[in-house]
This record gives C-alpha cells, sequence and structure tokens, in this order.
C-alpha cells in the first residue's frame, strides 16, 4: 500500500509541476497590441514562412505585424533602367486593383540604394522604393496590390497631339 501510495504522489507531482508548466507557456504566449488596429499575420511565402494555428515558431520570430492605416505605404519594385530618375519627394499615383476607378496620391520616400539579389542569370535588376500614400481613405487594406506612376519628368505648356497628326512638310514637322 505505501508503495502505492507514493507511486500515486510522485504521479500527481508530475501532472502538477506539468500543469504548472503549460499555464506558463500559455501566459508566455498572450500577444498584447501596444494599440488598436488590424494583426496580419507575418506571413513570407516566398520564404515558406505561414503564420497558421500549430505552426512552429522560432524565438524572436514576428508573427503578426499592426499596420497603420493611416500612414500606408507601398512597396514598389523600380527596374535598373529607370532607378537614375526616381528621387525622394516625388509625386507618385496610385491605382489599388481592388478600386482602380478611385486613384490615390503617393509621394516617394525612399530608394534602395542596392538591388534585390538576382533572381537568375539575365534578370533585370530591382531597387526597392517606398511610395508614402497621401490622405489614404478608411477602405485602404494592408497588403492589397497597386499599379504605382511615378512622375520623374513633367514640362508645364506643352500641346500633345497625336503622332498621326503629325506630317512632314517642306523638312520641316
Amino acid at each position: 500500500k505505501t508503495a502505492q501510495l507514493d507511486a500515486a504522489q510522485s504521479t500527481l507531482e508530475l501532472s502538477t509541476n506539468r500543469l504548472a508548466d503549460i499555464q506558463e507557456q500559455i501566459t508566455n504566449c498572450k500577444v498584447l497590441a501596444p494599440s488598436d488596429g488590424q494583426v496580419v499575420y507575418a506571413n513570407d511565402e516566398r520564404r515558406g514562412i505561414i503564420i497558421e494555428e500549430g505552426a512552429i515558431i522560432r524565438d524572436k520570430q514576428v508573427v503578426v505585424r499592426l499596420p497603420d492605416i493611416k500612414n500606408m505605404e507601398v512597396a514598389v519594385r523600380i527596374n535598373e533602367s529607370h532607378i537614375n530618375r526616381i528621387l525622394p519627394d516625388q509625386i507618385a499615383r496610385i491605382e489599388l486593383d481592388a478600386d482602380p476607378d478611385h486613384p490615390l496620391e503617393g509621394k516617394v520616400r525612399q530608394v534602395a540604394a542596392y538591388p534585390f539579389p538576382l533572381r537568375w542569370h539575365g534578370a533585370p535588376l530591382e531597387y526597392d522604393t517606398k511610395v508614402t500614400i497621401i490622405n489614404p481613405p478608411s477602405t485602404l487594406r494592408p497588403g492589397l496590390r497597386a499599379k504605382v506612376r511615378i512622375y520623374f519628368e513633367s514640362l508645364p505648356d506643352v500641346l500633345q497631339v497625336p503622332l498621326a497628326a503629325i506630317v512632314e512638310h517642306d523638312e520641316l514637322h
């Protein structure tokens, strides 16, 4: 009887320690946001990182992001043929794929000094450029795709006509 009692007490002690360990893990798993906002999982499909229930994560891994809807920006990849024309503070027009009828205004915030790593031989170099959205609407959401036009050249008072309207006459156009 004493052996059974000792075994039961040992099992109870192990179970109590395991329960305390699990409760501590649950307490450590609570994530408290520093402010109100929309939580976005920090998925990176290119690197095969998908945050979901049951996923294994490592220490210090980014799991969620809290985007500030009032300070949104677009990440743009600029081809090497245009990168020397792009400068901070240039005006941009942003057309969301989700809402193409309501273009947004933006401004170039940052142009990367170095290109993205090459993906394959012969691929053009691309530079990361951040465009800040000016007065973003409340309907804007993180992760939306967009087309961005950065205006790097403008000429005032220029008449634009269709090329078919231009003819040569007496060596003049």
